[in-house]
């Protein structure tokens, strides 16, 4: 081989060394400067914008839910100091908000009470209770049974004109609840 074409070759070496060689390192470093540090950017920006605002709404609610807890403490300590007992109140807000709400937020499946002005008989055939679909009134399964009704001896409202009467079984509530029913004197005066 001849020093001139050695010479030619080596060249051609390095100029694809230089050329070639020296393109993908700068497209590497290039992919690095641009690609790598916009993702990493971008990771930043998440993490400035998107993690941050969670933890900000996570520091909100559970700064409200501080202090709400603080204020009910401090109603139930004030409560205790004037010597007041409101759980009776709030076991009736709890009904009266069962009533507002009716069956709606009912259990899946609960027993149905007796009717007090309905007298069942004795044959009673897969007395059973059922929930068709979740949130829907329960229902009765399919059984017999044949009642004795009484004839009514007050006489009835509408059912807009009444209301829901809680009977309880002591005598000081008892003399409460009749307070709050219609009055039967006149029935009665009239009568005798």
């Amino acid at each position: 081989m001849r020093r001139q074409d050695f010479l030619a070759a080596l060249r051609f070496e390095v100029d694809f060394f230089a050329v070639d060689f020296l393109a993908g390192l700068f497209f590497a470093v290039d992919f690095f400067a641009v690609d790598f540090l916009a993702g990493l950017v971008l990771a930043v920006d998440f993490f400035a914008v998107d993690f941050l605002a969670g933890l900000f709404f996570a520091v909100d609610f559970f700064a409200g839910l501080f202090f709400a807890v603080v204020f009910l403490a401090v109603l139930e300590e004030l409560d205790f100091l004037a010597g007041v007992d409101l759980t009776a109140d709030r076991a009736g807000a709890l009904a009266a908000e069962t009533v507002a709400l009716g069956s709606f937020l009912a259990p899946d499946t609960t027993a149905f009470r007796s009717a007090p002005a309905l007298n069942l008989g004795i044959e009673v055939f897969l007395a059973l209770i059922r929930s068709p679909v979740r949130g829907l009134r329960t229902q009765r399964d399919w059984r017999t049974r044949f009642s004795n009704e009484p004839k009514p001896v007050i006489a009835t409202f509408s059912p807009l004109a009444t209301s829901r009467v809680m009977v309880s079984s002591t005598d000081s509530r008892a003399c409460e609840a009749a307070l709050r029913l219609p009055s039967k004197r006149a029935a009665r005066v009239s009568t005798n």
